[in-house]
């Protein structure tokens, strides 16, 4: 396409979505970006993606909007737009303008890349990326986001309602265990600050809490003590801890797992090796041989 072709190609946009023939009017702003671009003409590929971004959102049209928002991307790596706050915010309003289309999650974690050298911008995306899961009920893949993104306050506030609204699908007797994992992950990758404000959350807004402590579950009450401790040097205590609370502990083999790490972390308990560990070493010790002079 020449200058001429281009202005012919704008002018058949606007016909094609005057008609509502929405693939045809995508498939034209597509080749209209690449010709702009490969003649680095870079403010008019961003003008014809964002005005017909904001078309197809407006109609309704999720998909070619989000279609076109990837491309978007495309334009500020190939531009060499600065990364900076006042970029990153264009880009959080976009991906708030795919309201609960599928198609944001692939926009999210482009964008969520473009953005990592921006200072703070990677728990932020974060944050936004759990929150869409949670609408979705899509509550172990909001857990992982969470997790890269408990610096933030409001993460923290909103993965501990998160986890409430999660434990609800399970049995009664399971209200605990829905808290356990996270709480011992937050402990061991953060810091019992960060897992205390998720813990306390969580039993402030599970309807079958909602009260202070002490609690009638308890590996509820193994995890408040357990966070009590964390916040000083009490080993002793923290082993005990566990003797008492061992049955309930004993739910999910995965616990003591991490609970071998909080020690390692906070307390210097270094970790037994594995019976597995210690037979492998004794037989390559013998099929090695006596050592030569």
């Amino acid at each position: 396409l020449d200058m001429a072709g281009v202005s012919n190609a704008k002018r058949r946009l606007d016909e094609l979505l005057e008609a509502r023939q929405y693939y045809e009017a995508q498939q034209t702003v597509r080749t209209l970006f690449y010709r702009y671009m490969s003649r680095k003409l870079f403010g008019e590929a961003r003008d014809i993606l964002r005005g017909t971004i904001d078309r197809f959102f407006s109609l309704g049209e999720f998909d070619m909007g989000g279609d076109l928002c990837n491309l978007y991307i495309e334009y500020l790596t190939k531009s060499d737009t600065p990364k900076n706050t006042e970029t990153a915010e264009v880009l959080h309003r976009l991906f708030e303008s795919f309201q609960t289309n599928p198609s944001r999650y692939k926009f999210a974690k482009l964008a969520m890349e473009w953005c990592e050298p921006i200072e703070g911008e990677r728990p932020l995306w974060g944050l936004e990326i759990a929150r869409a899961h949670c609408q979705d009920k899509d509550y172990s893949r909001a857990q992982d986001y969470f997790m890269e993104c408990l610096a933030l306050p409001e993460a923290r506030t909103a993965f501990g309602n998160m986890l409430a609204d999660w434990a609800q699908e399970g049995y009664e007797g399971e209200i605990g265990l829905f808290i356990a994992r996270p709480v011992l992950r937050i402990a061991i990758d953060y810091s019992p600050a960060e897992a205390t404000a998720v813990f306390n959350t969580y039993t402030m807004s599970h309807p079958a809490l909602g009260h202070p402590p002490p609690f009638t579950d308890p590996l509820l009450n193994f995890l408040r003590y357990l966070l009590l401790t964390l916040e000083r040097d009490a080993r002793p205590l923290f082993e005990l801890l566990q003797q008492r609370y061992a049955a309930a502990l004993g739910q999910d083999a995965e616990l003591p797992k991490y609970l071998t790490k909080i020690g390692e972390r906070y307390f210097g308990i270094q970790a037994a090796p594995s019976l597995g560990n210690i037979f492998g070493n004794l037989m390559r010790g013998m099929l090695s041989g006596p050592a030569r002079a």
